[in-house]
């Protein structure tokens, strides 16, 4: 009997560990692992699992066993939570890369409401004038430019000044 006992516990030994070393070879694989790299490493130390074991047929039953401790329901809830975890993880981490600093929203800011101020500054009576001095005679396709120059500067002004949400009125409006 004891030495039942004794076989019996290496063998359970024996197939945690070839469950152990299957783990290892997904896990290698899935990270990338050059195929000859993982060869030698696993191959080696299932080799040594399976020389421990004895007869083919202990073998062969082991390798079952050892897919059924991997692929269980409870292995695969527990591979699944712990992967939409990572998930998540990663997903929140991803969100950092888009985050706007202060500094660089009030200058997006400062630059949208700058070119916003020139635009109606050209598209005032006093602009139409400037724009007369440098072109000559004010045609109405000057007048559609400097007011759709216009429209587009404040459209972008729209933009940097929406995202400060503590601000009651935007920019433009």
């Amino acid at each position: 009997m004891n030495r039942l006992a004794t076989a019996t516990g290496a063998n359970v030994m024996q197939t945690a560990n070839l469950a152990a070393q299957f783990n290892d070879i997904g896990v290698m694989m899935a990270a990338g692992q050059n195929p000859l790299q993982l060869a030698l490493q696993q191959g080696t130390q299932i080799n040594q699992v399976f020389a421990r074991m004895g007869s083919v047929r202990q073998v062969v039953g082991s390798i079952g066993a050892a897919f059924a401790q991997i692929i269980n329901p409870m292995s695969l809830a527990t591979i699944g939570i712990i992967a939409f975890g990572a998930m998540g993880v990663q997903w929140l981490l991803s969100l950092r890369e888009e985050v706007v600093s202060v500094e660089d929203a009030l200058a997006d800011l400062k630059s949208a409401v700058d070119e916003l101020e020139a635009a109606s500054r050209l598209a005032s009576p006093r602009g139409l004038v400037e724009l007369e001095r440098q072109y000559g005679n004010v045609t109405a396709s000057v007048l559609r430019l400097a007011a759709a120059e216009e429209r587009a500067a404040r459209s972008r002004a729209d933009g940097p000044a929406s995202s400060f949400s503590i601000l009651p009125i935007r920019a433009g409006r």
